[in-house]
């Protein structure tokens, strides 16, 4: 009976040690990729929803007008502030681009979008601001996070703004 009692809590303690997915993501998909100098691989990788009453407006509609929201991320330490890397990268049309951005609203008068972020312990700030100062509420928006730890070396010809590169270094899932 007591060896049926150890085979049992052998099998469930693995099970506490798995990680859950937050509120607006999915994911986590990490750790993964190469080790850092510890010999532990700090990588991880999450999908990031922000939804249209996450975001709060700032500035006054023609002056400076414009959104941002916060997303969680408790994995933000100090650490990665000060020595690693945190990549966010906007989902669109199947695609991934790396923030900060700048486009041009063709149809709609030629004005300019920009998207950036803003690191702080635990959290990513996004911002959306348009240039003729009427930005609209930005909706659902889906974002990729990738935060590297800073014992990890990241090498200088890795194109950080390519996701797929990104992902293939480090041997992300998508």
């Amino acid at each position: 009976m007591q060896h049926n009692f150890y085979i049992l809590l052998i099998a469930v303690i693995p099970l506490l040690f798995t990680s859950c997915a937050k509120d607006g993501q999915i994911g986590p998909e990490g750790p993964q990729g190469p080790p850092g100098a510890d010999g532990i691989i700090n990588i991880s990788s999450f999908y990031y929803t922000l939804y249209e009453n996450n975001w709060s407006e700032f500035g006054e509609p023609g002056i400076g007008f414009g959104y941002s929201a916060v997303m969680d991320f408790p994995e933000i330490t100090e650490d990665v502030l000060n020595y690693g890397a945190v990549l966010v990268y906007l989902y669109q049309n199947g695609n991934l681009y790396s923030l900060p951005i700048t486009f041009v609203n063709s149809g709609d008068g030629g004005y300019m979008t920009s998207i950036w972020v803003t690191l702080q312990l635990e959290q990513i700030v996004v911002t959306f601001q348009d240039s003729d100062g009427l930005t609209v509420n930005p909706g659902t928006q889906e974002f990729k996070v990738v935060i590297i730890d800073g014992s990890i070396v990241i090498p200088q010809g890795l194109n950080l703004n390519n996701y797929e590169e990104v992902k293939n270094y480090f041997n992300l899932k998508d």
